[in-house]
């Protein structure tokens, strides 16, 4: 697994981005589970769209993964992870980040998928990226 860490957007180091994605596999899960602390479904929408709109030009094919659809169900997030190529999570609260990657498994998930996937952050990258090591 390879990360592309931000503390903004897609960063400023885009062609170091373009470098990283996979020619074989552009399906990237979009995770934006750290925005769950808020109810302001308008503005997270608005969010989501923007962020989908700029990962467009990378050529990337973006799907919204909400975690929150696999809390307890481990096995069926892990089948649906495989199908992507990149893995894009949007910044925002990481406590409540982590929460729904622990209660999805996915925490667990993506220590297994180190060597195979390529893995992007936004404005969260020194947390999650510790909360990785093993």
């Amino acid at each position: 697994m390879k990360f592309y860490l931000s503390s903004y957007k897609v960063g400023n180091e885009t062609d170091k981005l373009k470098a990283l994605i996979p020619a074989d596999n552009k399906k990237t899960a979009y995770i934006s589970n750290a925005l769950d602390f808020s109810n302001d479904a308008e503005r997270r929408k608005q969010g989501e769209q923007s962020d989908i709109e700029q990962l467009k030009p990378f050529g990337l094919d973006v799907e919204l993964l909400d975690l929150r659809d696999y809390f307890g169900k481990k096995t069926e997030l892990e089948k649906k992870i495989a199908e992507f190529g990149v893995i894009w999570v949007r910044g925002g609260n990481c406590f409540v980040l982590r929460q729904a990657m622990k209660l999805s498994g996915l925490d667990d998930i993506l220590k297994d998928l180190l060597k195979k996937m390529i893995f992007f952050t936004e404005d969260i990258a020194p947390e999650f990226a510790f909360w990785l090591q093993p």
